[in-house]
């Protein structure tokens, strides 16, 4: 329950950025840019080392894993537009992703290696009757299971 209050916190303070009339100056550059427009080319830092800085405005305290990763990306997302002095891009949009788990697919590739010089596959789908050995994806909370 108190992943969500976090999560909403910074969801607020990073839309107040994201919708703040400086980020929209920042945005449009950016597409006047890709326009190809004469104008005060963006500043990106895209290759953060996250792992080597240590401090506690990054420092994820969500229990749910989900919640941690977007925690996490709001975290960094903040913490970039308060210490550097760059043209973030801060879309005012949350993606969802679809929410799914790996299940085996029953079939298992036969891989030959020839010299260290390639992989070679051998065709483990003799025919029609294979078709049976392959399991469908599930989504999560699914309770169609094999």
């Amino acid at each position: 329950m108190q992943d969500k209050f976090i999560i909403r916190d910074l969801a607020k303070r990073y839309m107040e950025l994201a919708t703040s009339e400086k980020q929209i100056k920042a945005n449009k550059r950016m597409k006047d840019t890709n326009d190809l427009k004469i104008v005060r080319p963006p500043v990106l830092l895209d290759e953060i080392p996250w792992h080597e800085l240590h401090c506690d405005e990054l420092n994820p305290v969500c229990e749910d894993a989900r919640a941690r990763h977007a925690e996490t990306v709001l975290r960094r997302a903040l913490y970039q537009k308060k210490y550097f002095k760059a043209d973030l891009i801060m879309p005012a949009e949350w993606t969802v992703r679809m929410s799914y788990s790996m299940n085996p697919l029953g079939l298992k590739s036969d891989e030959t290696r020839a010299h260290g010089k390639g992989i070679g596959y051998a065709d483990v789908m003799a025919d029609e009757s294979c078709l049976e050995r392959i399991n469908p994806p599930r989504t999560e909370g699914s309770s169609r299971e094999r």
